[in-house]
Formats: structure tokens, C-alpha cells, sequence
């Protein structure tokens, strides 16, 4: 329990990522498992409101709605929590104005061409995303 309440204390943890790290740590499958639930009764270990903060976090640092998808799985995040929480904290219009903002960012002063679309598209944002910001630059 000490050793979880240290990890917790310095970032935030997955209950999963956290039960790995404390197996790495060497301690037993159901001491871990007892500490957990503990820790989770306490309100200590939560999984949404860590995707929740995951999300707001990744959006802040303009990453794209894939991104995130792929980042909350590799946390140990349960599908069907990534979809309530992408559902609920990152739209479709939040997505657009990450993608506008990162094409501004790229962009600088040149014109906005086929080079900008391929990084987007790299950076895992949606085609839809992508052709709708292409057609509001275009658009007088």
C-alpha cells in the first residue's frame, strides 16, 4: 500500500498500468489485487476520471481523436470506457479546430498544400477532419 500511495502521489496511474508497475516492484498477484480495490473504494484509482484527464491533456497538446484512442488503450483503459469518454470530451469540431490549428502551425506564411494533408493524415487525423479544413482554407 505504501509503495502504490508513493507511485499515485507523484502521477496519476491506470489501474492497470499501476498493477503492473507494482508487480515490476515484486509484489504478489493478490496483494496487488487487495491494494487495488482499496485504493479504488478510496477514490484514489479511477479509471474515467484518468481518461478524462488523459483526454483534456492529449487535446492540449493537439493530438488527434486516433491518437488518444490508441493512447487510453495502451494505458489498460477498457474499450467501452475509451468510447464513452471519446464520445463524451473530444468531438468532432474539437478535432477540426486541433487539425486548424496544427495547419496553422505548419503552414507558417507559405501556402497550405499536399505536404500539410499527408502530415495530418500521419498524425492520425481522420480524412472527413482533414478535407474539411482543406475546404474552409479553400473557401473564400
Amino acid at each position: 500500500m505504501d509503495a502504490a500511495l508513493r507511485l499515485i502521489g507523484r502521477q496519476p496511474y491506470s489501474e492497470r498500468r499501476l498493477r503492473e508497475r507494482l508487480s515490476k516492484m515484486g509484489f504478489e498477484a493478490a496483494e496487488i489485487a487487495a491494494c487495488l480495490e482499496r485504493l479504488t473504494g478510496w477514490g484514489y484509482l479511477n479509471d474515467r476520471a484518468y481518461g478524462v484527464a488523459r483526454v483534456e491533456l492529449l487535446k492540449r497538446r493537439l493530438k488527434s481523436r486516433a491518437y488518444v484512442k490508441a493512447d487510453l488503450a495502451a494505458e489498460g483503459i477498457a474499450r467501452e470506457l475509451i468510447s464513452e469518454l471519446l464520445g463524451e470530451h473530444y468531438s468532432d469540431a474539437d478535432e477540426i479546430i486541433i487539425a486548424r490549428t496544427l495547419l496553422a502551425k505548419r503552414a507558417g506564411a507559405g501556402e497550405i498544400g499536399v505536404k500539410e494533408c499527408q502530415k495530418l493524415a500521419r498524425a492520425g487525423f481522420a480524412e472527413h477532419t482533414i478535407g474539411r479544413c482543406f475546404q474552409e482554407i479553400s473557401t473564400p
